[in-house]
């Protein structure tokens, strides 16, 4: 049930313009390891940790069945940013580990506009966004490569939403002769 809300958090961060400016933090990584698993804006952190619990709330879970989640939620997380080779096969229709996850950070837009899930894949295999391609390997290179003007400093990601249309201008612009 929290997967549910977590998939649509997820997919909205991607879709609306608003919402992205947060999430876009997330994917400024020009490398996936396992910090990238909680590298995010304060204000998608918050409305992502949010969505999976107000339905477990709602359905009675106790604390015990909503700390499980969060922990596993944060390790699976690692092993999703994690830069290593894992192959889990078939299960990759329930699970939503790194091969995956790997595609959802690929600097091509339609490719990393999928794969939403963050401990299932099931939902996106409902809604048409899972994404594992069989005739190539995942994207080496991951990150904003549409925004090249996407600061990578602390204080800068921090305030990018609020800089969102001075980013995209400068991200615009051709790159300066040296």
């Amino acid at each position: 049930v929290g997967e549910y809300f977590l998939y649509w958090v997820h997919r909205l961060a991607h879709e609306w313009d608003w919402l992205w400016r947060f999430h876009a933090v997330h994917h400024s990584a020009p490398r996936l390891y396992f910090l990238n698993a909680v590298r995010f804006h304060p204000v998608d952190l918050a409305i992502s940790n949010f969505a999976p619990f107000v339905p477990l709330i709602a359905l009675g879970a106790s604390p015990q069945v909503m700390a499980l989640f969060a922990v596993v939620s944060a390790v699976h997380g690692a092993f999703q940013h994690a830069n290593v080779p894992i192959r889990i096969g078939p299960l990759n229709w329930f699970f939503a580990m790194a091969e995956l996850h790997r595609w959802h950070h690929s600097p091509v837009l339609a490719e990393a506009n999928t794969n939403y899930g963050q401990n299932l894949i099931v939902w996106d295999v409902v809604f048409g966004t899972r994404f594992l391609p069989e005739d190539r390997l995942p994207p080496d290179d991951i990150g904003l490569t549409d925004l090249p003007g996407f600061p990578m400093d602390y204080w800068g990601q921090l305030l990018s939403p609020v800089r969102w249309r001075r980013i995209q201008q400068e991200s615009a612009r051709p790159p300066q002769a040296s």
